[in-house]
């Protein structure tokens, strides 16, 4: 009699065969490309206050992944920090320091990761970028400081974009399907005194962003090995 139906025992076979075809086909390839999404935490220090406030921030770019040691990343980052000192110690005068300060985060930068182990599971790096950082302070009334000259020293003005070196270091953990997970903590080392609007009358020193960073790794292409 004719049969039109494979037997139980056919597809069962073909299912292994394409079940051990993708296998060996996955084993022999590494992604060679991510897109990376992620959650940051960052916290400002400056003329305010130190790390005292963290915040939130949403992270995606693209990871390569061709090389052995040195690979590169791209990143566009947006988010928020804020910073308060009500007891900010200002001689008496003229001017009306802020004592608060909320500013928004727009970044795009790109970094070079050198890999200190990297095995196709896991990786340890530490990262060097170069990048753009645009930031608004903000009082309490959500007023833009840089245009309320009064709190700040007289003759201070500054732009609302600055450049970056975000210095980083980084773990990530692949899983047989080329989907992974990373964190990464390090600062942004923004080229400017003013995230808190606050510079001559202030004691801190640069200003900087401290931020630690949690991301899916989805493969967006592939290497053979």
């Amino acid at each position: 009699m004719y049969r039109s139906i494979p037997s139980t025992k056919g597809m069962l076979l073909l299912f292994l065969v394409i079940l051990g075809s993708a296998r060996i086909q996955a084993q022999d390839q590494k992604a060679g490309s991510w897109l990376h999404v992620g959650f940051e935490i960052p916290a400002y220090a400056g003329d305010l206050n130190k790390y005292a406030q963290f915040n939130g921030a949403f992270a995606m770019g693209f990871r390569l992944n061709h090389k052995e040691r040195l690979n590169g990343q791209f990143t566009f980052l947006i988010g928020t920090v804020k910073g308060e000192n009500r007891r900010l110690d200002i001689p008496p005068s003229a001017i009306a320091p802020n004592r608060f300060f909320s500013t928004s985060l727009i970044e795009f930068s790109y970094q070079v990761n050198y890999h200190l182990i990297k095995t196709p599971n896991f990786g340890l790096y530490i990262g060097q970028g170069i990048g753009l950082l645009r930031f608004d302070p903000r009082d309490e009334n959500d007023e833009s400081l840089s245009g309320q000259p009064d709190t700040r020293a007289e003759g201070e003005s500054y732009r609302n974009i600055t450049l970056m070196l975000p210095t980083k270091v980084g773990v990530q953990y692949v899983f047989d399907n080329h989907f992974g997970v990373g964190f990464e903590a390090g600062w942004h080392n923004p080229l400017t005194d003013y995230l808190d609007n606050i510079s001559d009358l202030g004691t801190g020193g640069s200003d900087n962003i401290l931020g630690f960073r949690i991301s899916l790794l989805i493969p967006l292409s592939y290497d053979e090995l």
